[in-house]
This record gives structure tokens, sequence and C-alpha cells, in this order.
């Protein structure tokens, strides 16, 4: 029941696209867009096993969840 599909929006590829121009992230392009996509849908965590989205993920104030 926490699982929400969301339609995927011009503004959902305009904010990863600022996401994955900045160098200092190391983000592709798939990684911001998902990133985007849950800052906009107001996510409190994020599950992973990539340590790029991981600790952009703690930027934008989202709790990354690793798996191992």
């Amino acid at each position: 029941n926490d699982l929400r599909l969301l339609p995927l929006e011009a503004t959902h590829f305009h904010r990863a696209a600022t996401l994955a121009l900045d160098a200092s992230t190391s983000l592709r392009a798939g990684d911001a867009l998902h990133l985007a996509c849950a800052e906009q849908a107001g996510a409190k965590a994020i599950a992973t096993l990539d340590d790029v989205l991981g600790r952009n993920a703690q930027r934008l104030k989202i709790k990354p969840v690793r798996f191992a």
C-alpha cells in the first residue's frame, strides 16, 4: 500500500537535467530522473544499491535505504 505510480511530467525531466548537469553529483541521467521524481513526490526515503544515488538522495533530504 506504500507504492504509488505517478505520471512523468516535463517538470521531472527539467529537474533531472538540472541535477545531472551539476558535475559534482556524478549522477547518470536515469538516476537523476529517479531522484527528481522522488523529490517532487515528497518521498522520505528511497531504496538503492548505488552509492552515488544514495549520496545525492541525502543531499536532497531523502533517506537512502541501501541494500547490500
